[in-house]
């Protein structure tokens, strides 16, 4: 009992460490990447209010999991529901987490320019040196991180792993309909924010958070309780034939 409670604080601790080490990389000044002035019009897309603001992403990365895995223990009958959903809760935590770190190092390293990094840097539109930018330091700052698009990772992130999970433990007549709803609004609500990346963003976002998704799904599923029980039952097997 200790050594799971341990584990479990583990658990936890180990996810608040990569939040912090996020939010504090994502203060930090990204690669600067030398423009040249004919380079400029490829940065000059208008900057526009965002239609996927970043409040209503947090709440969709929350909100339909959190209903998702609540209304399955409200109607499950399954004996270890309980253990199921700490598992899930658990996972999906920790694919979040990784996302968050992934992402932001990138960002990072990659130091690629925004569509609207121009008017970033010049406000009123007018100027060629991007040394001698007249803008907001925190705005050019962020704009220097488009690359990988971090509304997409989150989004692919969270929605491709409750699709896996949905595709393990319920049943449709239709399944790729029903199970391919949540894949489908992911990339709905990605591409709503393409004003703010180039696709190529989107797409690298898209592919980190399908990839991390996976990866930490399956993992937390070699973990489930069928599986631990039977490993269980092997052991006593094996334990009783050397006696």
């Amino acid at each position: 009992m200790f050594v799971r409670t341990l584990d479990q604080v583990f658990e936890v601790g180990f996810r608040l460490l990569l939040w912090i080490v996020y939010l504090y990389l994502d203060q930090q000044t990204p690669y600067i990447r030398h423009i040249e002035e004919e380079e400029l019009w490829y940065y000059r897309y208008p900057s526009i209010t965002s239609i996927i603001p970043l409040a209503y992403l947090y709440i969709i990365m929350v909100g339909i999991p959190f209903s998702i895995y609540a209304t399955h223990f409200l109607f499950s009958k399954k004996e270890t529901i309980v253990t199921d959903i700490r598992n899930q809760f658990f996972g999906i935590s920790l694919a979040y987490g990784i996302n968050a770190f992934l992402t932001v190092i990138l960002k990072l390293i990659v130091g690629r320019p925004r569509p609207n990094f121009f008017l970033r840097c010049f406000p009123d539109g007018v100027g060629t040196q991007v040394e001698d930018c007249t803008g907001d330091y925190g705005g050019q700052m962020d704009a220097r991180k488009s690359f990988p698009s971090a509304h997409a990772s989150f989004l692919f992130t969270g929605m491709v792993y409750v699709t896996c999970y949905i595709f393990h433990e319920f049943d449709f007549s239709q399944p790729f309909f029903a199970r391919g709803v949540l894949f489908f609004s992911g990339i709905n609500t990605a591409t709503c924010r393409c004003d703010a990346f180039f696709k190529s963003d989107v797409i690298g976002g898209a592919l980190i958070g399908t990839g991390i998704a996976l990866f930490v799904f399956y993992h937390y599923q070699d973990r489930c309780p069928e599986k631990e029980q039977k490993y269980q039952e092997s052991i006593r097997q094996l334990a009783d034939l050397n006696k």
